[in-house]
Formats: structure tokens, C-alpha cells, sequence
């Protein structure tokens, strides 16, 4: 099985900046986002990078990872699917786990406020978020021009970094999460 790989992708700002961001953010709960993905691993000493689309529908979202590989990441309801075509397997997996990136999707599907879970600051061309209970990671910053997105680092404290560029946005409600899948694909539950 590969490797399942870091993906963050949005987060935003704090209680002063709370009107700005969920306007922001709004928009978002339907959209097609096109994004470029630098992963920096400090023990490998490696970049890798990746391709790929975030599909979200408000509660759920969807990331298509084209490139270099194909890999399907689907969050729906409570579970977590993760689709390898390439090993012909699907992982499935709840989303009850304490993991970041189930607290992101959280807010970015509006079940959990940005001030519950991060200091913000906001700075000329980006909002800072500091995070205040998850002890892996040291900041996210988020860039933005004309109100939109358009990118995301994530820091971690062990010296890894992953920078999401947005590519191009569309917002529309006609978003497809499903996914496609073939008959005798082997399925792994956890």
C-alpha cells in the first residue's frame, strides 16, 4: 500500500477577523478547487510534489490527487475513503479519529469555529493561525488576494512544511462527490 500523503488545504482567522473569514469560507462550501501541493519531509530531506482537486460540497469534500499518482480521498458523513486505483484498494476508515485534518474539514464544512481551535492574526497579505490543542503543528498561514485563496502553508514542529497553491476556483452547487469504482477492488476497513 503507498503512502497515504499529508493534504491540508484551507483554514482561516480569528474571532476579530470571524465576519471576513465566514464570508469567505461560505463561498467555499461549494466549490472545484485546481491546487499544486510541495510537500517538504526534513528527516528525508525530500520535496515531493503533487497535483490534484478539491471538490467540496458542504458537509463533505472530496480531493483527486492526478499527479504524480492517482489517489481519490473522499470524506463523507462519518467515514473516510481512501482510493488507490493504481493497487486497486479502497481504505475505509471513521472520521472519529483525533486528527487535524478531520478538525479542518470540520471547519471548512462549518461544524466547528476557527477561534474554538486557533489564535489568529492577520497580517498585511496573509492571516496566521496558531493552533491551540493539536501540539504537531506550528502554524498555518493562509494567503489571500481579492478574497479568495490562494495559499496555504502548514508548518509542523518537526521542521516539515506543506504548501498548497490554488490554481482555480469554481463556485457552483452542481459538485459530484461519488465515487466511481471497480467491481473486484479490495476493500480495507479500519
Amino acid at each position: 500500500m503507498r503512502k497515504t500523503f499529508f493534504f491540508l488545504f484551507f483554514l482561516f482567522f480569528s474571532f476579530s477577523h470571524a465576519l471576513e473569514l465566514d464570508n469567505i469560507l461560505d463561498r467555499y462550501f461549494y466549490s472545484k478547487i485546481d491546487f499544486t501541493q510541495k510537500t517538504y519531509v526534513k528527516d528525508l530531506d525530500e520535496t515531493q510534489e503533487f497535483k490534484g482537486i478539491i471538490y467540496i460540497k458542504k458537509p463533505d469534500f472530496r480531493v483527486d490527487y492526478i499527479s504524480p499518482y492517482k489517489q481519490t480521498i473522499l470524506v463523507k458523513k462519518n467515514k473516510i475513503y481512501i482510493y488507490n486505483p493504481e493497487e486497486n484498494q479502497l481504505i475505509i476508515t471513521s472520521t472519529k479519529q483525533d486528527l487535524l485534518i478531520l478538525d479542518v474539514l470540520n471547519i471548512l464544512s462549518g461544524k466547528e469555529t476557527l477561534d474554538k481551535s486557533f489564535n489568529i492574526k492577520k497580517e498585511a497579505e496573509k492571516i496566521v493561525l496558531i493552533p491551540k490543542k493539536y501540539q504537531d503543528i506550528k502554524k498555518l498561514e493562509i494567503f489571500l488576494k481579492n478574497n479568495l485563496i490562494k495559499k496555504i502553508i502548514i508548518q509542523d514542529k518537526n521542521g516539515n512544511k506543506i504548501e498548497i497553491n490554488v490554481k482555480n476556483t469554481i463556485f457552483s452547487k452542481n459538485i459530484e462527490l461519488n465515487l466511481k469504482l471497480p467491481e473486484n477492488i479490495d476493500i480495507i476497513k479500519y
